[in-house]
């Protein structure tokens, strides 16, 4: 009972502002309506308009395109820092330091990285000219604002996806890497036989996490992250390892 009542709270704004949104956007999704007068039935032709509309597959393109940014960069980069942190004293307070951006107001972030990246003024060109390099205009340049996307997504979320790997790894025995320094193994052979391995389930739930996000960033249609979740969910017998 206390743990019902406990959840209540949460379980109702679960159900109220996710879970019936999103089964009403499902069914805008097979009907005609303009806000006023009464939804007409229309099947599957708001879906085949989208698959006819040129601007669709451009966003596509180009949400794809940051997802290969993002996803193997964020996780290596997050894991790595997990690695380091996992064996270092104080690991609290570094790990505070890295999670703080996600917890930052989203605007501070955004005007902090339009100050970075501002083509005429912005720290990072100012670094580069001064090693002689003459910096692009990061923000209105079509061939740089999606890396510049994807640069500030992954420090963004550097600090959660930091978290889950240090939790993943504090998880793992160290009986196993004992045994591993008894039988000669090195510190890689360690990473590549015992720690990657153990971390494959935290690695799959980051990916995953990663790859809704990268669609939500681009406002893309919640069915096209259910197919690439169900993808994955298909794919992790061939490399994610569960239990001991």
């Amino acid at each position: 009972m206390w743990g019902c009542l406990f959840i209540g709270p949460q379980f109702l704004g679960l159900i109220c502002f996710s879970l019936l949104p999103l089964l009403y956007a499902f069914y805008l999704s097979f009907v005609n309506w303009d806000g006023f007068g009464v939804p007409v039935f229309a099947g599957l032709d708001n879906f085949r308009g989208q698959l006819a509309d040129p601007d669709f597959w451009k966003a596509l393109i180009n949400t794809v395109y940051y997802m290969v940014l993002v996803i193997p960069a964020g996780i290596a980069l997050a894991l790595l820092v997990a690695i380091v942190l996992n064996k270092v004293k104080g690991k609290e307070i570094y790990r505070l330091f890295f999670f703080m951006p996600v917890v930052t107001s989203s605007v501070s972030v955004g005007v902090i990285w339009m100050w970075i990246l501002n083509g005429e003024f912005g720290i990072f060109n100012h670094l580069l000219r001064a090693i002689g390099i003459i910096g692009p205009m990061w923000l209105t340049d079509t061939h740089w604002v999606i890396p510049s996307i994807a640069l500030l997504s992954i420090w963004l979320g550097l600090g959660y996806n930091m978290v889950i790997f240090l939790a993943g790894l504090q998880g793992i025995s160290k009986s196993y890497y004992e045994a591993a320094e008894i039988d000669g193994a090195s510190k890689l052979q360690q990473l590549r036989y015992i720690t990657l391995p153990l971390l494959s389930p935290t690695t799959f739930f980051v990916t995953i996490m990663m790859v809704i996000s990268s669609f939500q960033v681009f406002d893309q249609a919640f069915v096209i992250i259910l197919v690439f979740t169900l993808l994955q969910f298909k794919m992790q017998k061939r490399w994610v390892h569960y239990g001991d």
